[in-house]
C-alpha cells in the first residue's frame, strides 16, 4: 500500500524464483453431518445438516454425530412430555451444527528467491505484502506478506530466504 517502491514480484517466469515448494492441509475440515438421536436400529432418530448447499463428490467431508443423550422427552410440570417432531430435529441438527469443522486449510510456502533483480532493504522490506507465483502449478499468492528474512553466509556468499504468510 504504498507508493515509493515497485511492487515486487517472485516468478519462475522473471527467473527470480530459484526454488519453491508448497505445502497444504485441509485434513480437519468437517462439512456434512450424520446425526443420530434417540433409539435403537431403525426407530433411531436421525437427519443430517450442512451450511448452505449440501456438498457432493469430492468436496464433502463427512462426520457422524451421536447424539443419543438429546432425550426425546421433557419434563414439564413434573409430567414426562415428548418433543415434537420438528423440535427434537432441531435439537440434532444443532449438535450437528456444534461438529463441524469450518474449512480450514493450512498452507505454507518457501522459497529461494534471486537477490540480483530486487534488493532487499531497498526495493522491499519485512512487512511488504508481494506476489509469489510459480507458472508450473499455476500457483500464485497475490498478497503474500513477507514476515522474515533468512540471511545466511557461508562460503558461497551471502543468501537471502524470504519467509511468508498468505493474507
Amino acid at each position: 500500500m504504498q507508493e515509493d517502491n515497485p511492487h515486487i514480484i517472485f516468478s519462475d517466469a522473471y527467473s527470480n524464483l530459484l526454488s519453491f515448494s508448497y505445502a497444504e492441509d485441509s485434513s480437519v475440515q468437517k462439512n456434512f453431518a450424520y446425526i443420530f438421536g434417540q433409539g435403537k436400529g431403525d426407530e433411531r432418530k436421525r437427519t443430517t445438516y450442512c451450511e448452505g448447499d449440501e456438498p457432493t463428490y469430492l468436496d464433502r467431508y463427512e462426520v457422524y454425530v451421536d447424539a443419543d443423550d438429546i432425550s426425546e422427552t421433557e419434563q414439564v410440570e413434573g409430567e414426562t412430555v415428548p418433543i415434537p417432531e420438528e423440535q427434537y430435529i432441531a435439537l440434532l441438527k444443532t449438535r450437528g451444527s456444534e461438529k463441524l469443522v469450518d474449512p480450514k486449510t493450512a498452507s505454507e510456502s518457501e522459497i529461494a528467491a534471486d537477490s540480483t533483480q530486487y534488493v532487499y532493504n531497498r526495493d522491499y522490506f519485512v512487512g511488504d505484502c508481494v506476489t509469489v507465483q510459480h507458472r508450473r502449478f499455476g500457483m500464485i499468492q497475490p498478497r503474500a506478506q513477507l514476515i522474515g528474512m533468512i540471511e545466511a553466509f557461508d562460503q558461497n556468499g551471502r543468501s537471502l530466504t524470504p519467509t511468508f504468510k498468505d493474507t
